[in-house]
């Protein structure tokens, strides 16, 4: 295990770190600056702003990722990026995995909840190669695929992608946890430092009820604590339905942003990028993430119709006032099919 977390270690300070499964990314490198994540990056994690606006969020509940269950992360998913399948060490009796997932199936059970979504507190595993794989199979089974329109097509297949996120049980969690690269990233960079620390590197789980609908999820950008800029979530898209509602939209985060979250907003995310679902007039908060405009977050494909290399987009997000964009009208085929991610690519060639 050492070997293998060190040959990672030399990756990740070696090269540039691409969103190589992040659905639609252009590939853009991004660079990490692990002194940064330590500093800024990880005191983000959900478990440092969950209790100040737990009634506004999904409810939640933690477990410590210990020191020997990140390493053994960092190896088992090696093991699977390299041969496709996991070891037969993943769940070995005693093991610092197998003892996690005793762990969540035991906390599941406490909450009675049949469903859930687990992350690191500060990563999503949305990356799974085995997220893509269910929602392969789901997708080839619908009717009447080859009408639709490439958009179309990719808004289903990310509908059923979304539709993947929550788990049964604790095996299924794990293995969700091990196959995500970018899970193994952030367990990397925890075990830089001689000393890990446990309450920086915590295991999520999330109660799932059900999906939030594409356009209904949006992205918020706030600068020294006053929101300027949103958009939609899934900015890729043209959802016509969005039309002719900005204005409503746009008061309501507002005014959620303005009454429940900037008076109790940490001093540590007064620039931060807040995660909204929105369900008729009711506004959740999926996530609060670190961002900077320099390094944390600030890639395109996180910063949706605000590009920080445009300078009156920047100056909208740090000095307001308050913008929400939607897209007006669908990308075109080709710049669709060029930011469309490998691995969704090969589900949906049939069709284009």
């Amino acid at each position: 295990m050492e070997i293998d977390l060190q040959t990672a270690k030399e990756k990740l300070k070696k090269i540039e770190l691409k969103l190589k499964n992040s659905p639609l990314s252009q590939f853009d490198p991004v660079i990490i600056d692990p002194e940064k994540m330590k500093s800024q990056f990880f005191p983000s994690g959900l478990q440092n702003w969950f209790d100040l606006y737990s009634s506004l969020t999904f409810p939640s509940c933690f477990l410590n990722l210990e020191k020997s269950a990140a390493e053994q992360i960092i190896s088992e998913h090696n093991l699977f990026a390299k041969h496709g399948e996991f070891s037969s060490e993943l769940f070995s009796f005693g093991s610092p995995l197998s003892l996690l997932e005793e762990k969540i199936q035991q906390k599941i059970n406490e909450k009675s909840w049949p469903k859930f979504f687990i992350k690191h507190s500060t990563r999503s595993p949305k990356d799974s190669p085995i997220l893509v794989q269910k929602a392969r199979l789901a997708f080839e089974k619908l009717p009447n695929l080859s009408a639709k329109s490439l958009e179309d097509l990719m808004i289903i297949f990310t509908s059923l992608i979304r539709d993947h996120y929550c788990m049964r049980s604790g095996k299924e969690a794990i293995e969700f946890l091990v196959s995500s690269e970018k899970v193994a990233d952030v367990c990397v960079y925890a075990l830089e430092d001689s000393k890990y620390n446990v309450s920086d590197n915590q295991i999520v789980l999330r109660e799932w009820k059900c999906p939030i609908p594409l356009d209904a999820e949006f992205r918020g950008f706030v600068w020294d604590g006053s929101l300027n800029a949103i958009c939609p979530y899934y900015h890729w898209f043209f959802f016509p339905e969005l039309v002719g509602k900005e204005e409503k939209i746009k008061s309501l985060l507002s005014q959620f942003f303005e009454k429940e979250i900037k008076p109790i907003l940490p001093s540590s995310l007064k620039t931060c990028q807040i995660d909204f679902a929105l369900r008729n007039e009711e506004v959740i908060v999926i996530e609060i993430n670190p961002f900077d405009g320099k390094g944390l977050g600030s890639f395109p494909i996180s910063t949706g119709l605000f590009l920080l290399d445009n300078k009156q987009d920047l100056k909208v997000i740090q000095y307001g006032p308050l913008e929400l964009r939607i897209r007006k009208n669908s990308l075109s085929c080709q710049e669709l099919k060029f930011r469309l991610e490998s691995s969704w690519k090969e589900a949906l060639k049939a069709y284009f």
